[in-house]
């Protein structure tokens, strides 16, 4: 796809979440299922530093804040979170920039990533980069993700959405020849309470090693419904 269909596709995806994401649920409290499993690797940072530096690509309202800091105090994480939302952001900010989290608006499709220039402890993404509009864009991503392991010991953590392997999902999928979208690109439709579309790509495990070639894979579950298949969690070192 050409840049114009790329930049389309991205909109696309800004006013599905500008005008659906406020009949889901955005309670700070929600926890996905499959952050359990990650705790450990919080702990071990914890315990070793006394402190957890986080960066959060496509952190909506903050939640994965509230997760660390309820576990291991406020004072205790030093968090970026990083959205191109200004709905669940303007959550984010709401419920967390007092308790020191800081939030900020860029577009990680299209920006050059210029506003972090700190260190962390762990980079993180949740439900974030299924929306990547083509396959440059895509390596282009990975390449500035990867970029902030700059010793062994920074912990990365990525979900895939497996929205073709959930019937009540897969079936929302919007068939358009014309589109000329690329392999496992997918339109799918919302209509619980009005109607939205958004862009989503279809990772598959090879495609997701691929990108991760040069990273060290420390453990791949899925989690996240009662099938336990919603998303794949990819944690990963340097090798």
């Amino acid at each position: 796809m050409n840049d114009d269909q790329n930049k389309k596709l991205n909109k696309l995806n800004y006013d599905f979440y500008e005008s659906i994401s406020k009949y889901w649920n955005n309670s700070p409290d929600y926890e996905w299922d499959g952050w359990v499993y990650l705790e450990k690797y919080f702990q071990e940072i914890y315990d070793n530093r006394g402190k957890i530096r986080v960066l959060d690509l496509g952190c909506g309202n903050g939640r994965f804040y509230n997760y660390l800091q309820k576990r291991f105090g406020k004072d205790s994480i030093s968090y970026i979170g990083v959205d191109f939302s200004d709905y669940l952001l303007s959550l984010a900010r709401d419920n967390f920039e007092k308790q020191g989290a800081v939030f900020i608006k860029e577009d990680l499709f299209f920006g050059d990533w210029s506003f972090v220039d700190s260190d962390f402890d762990a980079v993180v993404s949740f439900g974030l980069i299924h929306h990547i509009p083509d396959e440059k864009l895509r390596l282009d991503f990975f390449s500035k993700f990867i970029e902030f392991f700059n010793d062994e010991n920074v912990i990365g953590i990525i979900t895939t959405w497996n929205y073709k392997e959930i019937p009540r999902i897969s079936k929302k999928m919007i068939d358009r020849e014309s589109s000329n979208l690329g392999e496992n690109d997918n339109i799918l439709y919302w209509d619980k309470y009005e109607y939205g579309e958004r862009f989503s790509h279809y990772y598959t495990k090879n495609e997701m090693d691929l990108y991760l070639k040069d990273m060290k894979l420390l453990e791949f579950y899925k989690d996240d419904d009662k099938k336990q298949v919603r998303n794949s969690y990819y944690v990963f070192k340097r090798k």
